[in-house]
């Protein structure tokens, strides 16, 4: 809906958009464009932090709060509130965001902020969102109708249900013919069941409950009517949910794919220097609950004449060697500062680690790597370029920490190593505070870690935790495995193929298997 008074044409319009249900890759395209150039964002608290980081940088973004104690009144004149906030922004012209759960017109008070906008003489739009029961349907793989079970669907508020005054017809649902859902009703859910089965609907309706939802933590409990409370309880089923009565509501088997990924529910955080690109998609898509630390900062030393005599040195039948993508990214910012051009290094072997460098000097100097050891580490490096570069220069790019086992197995081998710094790092001092409370609480379950000097890091920030002994660690590599393993973290996985997909895989396939043994037990 819009206004159309030309008295409100100066003032910009008020964005009333449904975030959907949790996920960010369930907001709408528009909903997205809009979040980007918001200069305020109000968000309702059921609101997914993803969905958050879509907004500008720069953006005021208020998440809105509700405690369960609320005194009677006090979600009324917060609401009035939030309502008095949208309207002065706007008249003060900043363009407004108002992120509502789910969507806006579906037990979300949406038209009645609209109303009041536009009662102010602000104009309005409202986003379509994906609403709650429509994610757990589709999510859980609950139909909400069926050609055999249910040709119509309701939607009803559970908040009020077994209130002195609900306004709720419970003779009409028991009767309705198809699939009930109700919103906001995990706490009075056997105030529900016992109200329909009073008013005739029979006891051994199927009755399921959705909780959370589109995140990593949905979880899905099937049942009767008449049990579906006592099931929830014994499954110690959370909050927000959603209750599904009808015949649709049976266990859904194989439709049940969001549940059956190979990461739901599973936290993982990422030790890295920043997140690779694609690797948080493919995470995500395999259910992980995602943690992003970034734990060193890379910084790349763009002006070193150690680094322009090495490369005079250099003729045809010498090496390069990288034994990381940074040591990519500084040899790169190395030649782009000192204005040398590629062409000069005709006839020089180019040696990479593995597959994920060699990939990094592919995209980024268009150059394809001579030598790949078919073993990704500084060792099988050395053992593959060993038998070319006796009496020959190797240029080894790397930073002041790398061991130095390269230069070490190459000088033996006869080969004028010249190791040059184009590239350092520095390690954070302490883990953020809420990834350092989850960690602490347990609640986070593997580390993916792809480098020896990031997995000491992680193990003497996490050191004091008592959560640490209960996590797993994935490593890129054997190599990185010793780091980790020597720094006393607990490698559980090490990726066949030391890339990040190969990492990927290996804490999938970890977490299939825990998870079947788990079902044998």
């Amino acid at each position: 809906m819009a206004s159309t008074d030309s008295s409100a044409a100066t003032i910009p319009t008020v964005h009333l958009v449904g975030a959907g249900p949790g996920d960010a890759g369930l907001l709408t395209r528009r909903g997205e464009a809009l979040l980007v150039a918001a200069d305020v964002v109000l968000a309702d608290a059921l609101v997914g932090s993803d969905v958050l980081a879509l907004a500008s940088p720069d953006a005021e973004i208020v998440t809105r709060t509700h405690a369960a104690t609320d005194a009677p009144g006090t979600r009324e004149t917060n609401q009035q509130a939030l309502i008095a906030r949208m309207i002065a922004e706007a008249k003060a012209g900043r363009r407004v965001v108002r992120l509502k759960g789910g969507d806006p017109s579906i037990f979300g008070r949406g038209t009645e902020e609209a109303d009041a906008l536009l009662a102010a003489g602000v104009p309005v739009e409202v986003v379509p969102g994906v609403t709650a029961a429509i994610a757990a349907s589709g999510l859980s793989g609950i139909p909400l109708t069926h050609r055999d079970h249910a040709g119509a669907v309701c939607f009803v508020t559970g908040h009020d249900a077994g209130r002195r005054r609900d306004g709720i017809d419970w003779a009409a649902l028991a009767a309705f013919p198809g699939t009930r859902v109700f919103y906001m009703g995990r706490g009075r859910l056997r105030k529900i069941a016992a109200a329909l089965i009073a008013h005739g609907l029979p006891p051994d309706t199927p009755a399921a409950v959705v909780s959370k939802a589109a995140t990593s933590d949905q979880r899905t409990v099937c049942g009767a009517a008449a049990t579906i409370a006592d099931d929830c309880a014994a499954a110690d089923l959370p909050g927000p949910a959603v209750l599904l009565v009808g015949g649709t509501a049976t266990a859904p088997g194989a439709r049940g794919w969001w549940e059956r990924r190979p990461l739901h529910g599973v936290a993982v955080a990422m030790i890295s220097a920043g997140m690779p690109d694609g690797v948080e998609d493919r995470l995500r898509n395999a259910g992980a609950d995602i943690h992003d630390l970034q734990l060193l900062a890379t910084w790349y030393d763009r002006d070193q004449a150690e680094f322009d005599a090495a490369l005079d040195a250099l003729g045809p039948g010498d090496a390069i060697a990288f034994t990381s993508k940074n040591g990519v990214g500084g040899f790169h910012v190395g030649l782009f500062h000192k204005e040398r051009d590629v062409r000069e290094f005709c006839g020089v072997r180019f040696a990479c680690v593995g597959p994920s460098t060699a990939e990094s000097l592919r995209l980024s100097l268009h150059l394809n790597a001579d030598l790949v050891p078919e073993e990704y580490s500084a060792e099988q490096l050395a053992a593959a370029l060993a038998p070319h570069v006796t009496g020959k220069k190797v240029l080894w790019p790397t930073c002041p920490e790398a061991k130095s086992t390269l230069a070490d197995r190459l000088t033996e081998a006869g080969a004028d190593v010249r190791r040059v710094h184009v590239y350092r790092q520095e390690p954070a001092t302490e883990l953020p505070a809420d990834f350092a409370a989850k960690l602490d609480a347990g609640n986070v379950d593997w580390a993916l870690i792809a480098s020896g000097n990031l997995a000491r890091t992680f193990a003497e920030l996490s050191k004091d935790s008592p959560g640490r002994d209960g996590l797993k660690v994935a490593a890129i590599s054997e190599n990185v495995a010793t780091a980790g393993r020597e720094a006393g973290l607990n490698v559980a996985a090490v990726a066949a193929d030391a890339t990040w997909d190969g990492l990927v895989e290996a804490v999938c396939d970890a977490a299939v298997s825990e998870a079947r043994g788990a079902e044998q037990v």
